[in-house]
């Protein structure tokens, strides 16, 4: 019987250490799995329902009103990338459509006057665009998303100084009812 016992008590300790193995092997493989990259190869994960918090991110951002609010983003001259501070807003945004599956968002693209309309058009999309896929690398699901551009067909302030064109170069973001 004693032997019996010793016999069994090794093969428990085998077990364990083979469990152990493969719980550390298995570990080291997810923590090595990529991450979807923005277009400045900027890390995003995929938020879940736990990871969702609402923070106050900016004092020009109202997160409890996000649905009635809609919110432009700035953008240098011909570019379409996203500035660190509007990344933070765009987290917001993927919190709140990540919690309200049914509500869509529209990003329209805009430009400032300078240029042709079809390099504008282009723009205007290329900055939907950028936007698109931070919130879907977030969570946000794609029927969730509607992109457009403008161009410069809607300009928010008219005229040729460089304030009103940095008004123009802009995405707004808009909760579809």
């Amino acid at each position: 019987m004693t032997n019996f016992t010793i016999f069994h008590k090794g093969n428990n300790m085998k077990k364990i250490t083979k469990n152990m193995i493969t719980i550390v092997v298995t570990s080291s493989i997810l923590a090595c799995t990529s991450m979807p990259l923005d277009e400045n190869n900027t890390f995003y994960s995929k938020m879940n329902e736990e990871d969702i918090q609402f923070n106050q991110t900016s004092d020009s951002f109202d997160e409890q009103n996000i649905p009635n609010k809609a919110f432009s983003i700035f953008f240098d001259f011909d570019k379409s990338s996203i500035s660190e501070e509007d990344k933070t807003i765009l987290e917001s945004y993927a919190r709140y459509l990540i919690m309200n599956r049914n509500q869509i968002i529209k990003i329209e693209g805009h430009t400032d006057e300078r240029g042709s309309s079809e390099y504008n058009l282009e723009l205007g999309q290329r900055r939907a665009d950028s936007i698109s896929r931070i919130l879907l690398s977030l969570g946000v699901e794609e029927n969730q998303i509607e992109t457009i551009s403008f161009g410069k067909d809607k300009p928010k302030s008219i005229g040729s100084t460089e304030e009103n064109y940095s008004k123009n170069r802009r995405a707004d973001l808009i909760y579809k009812h």
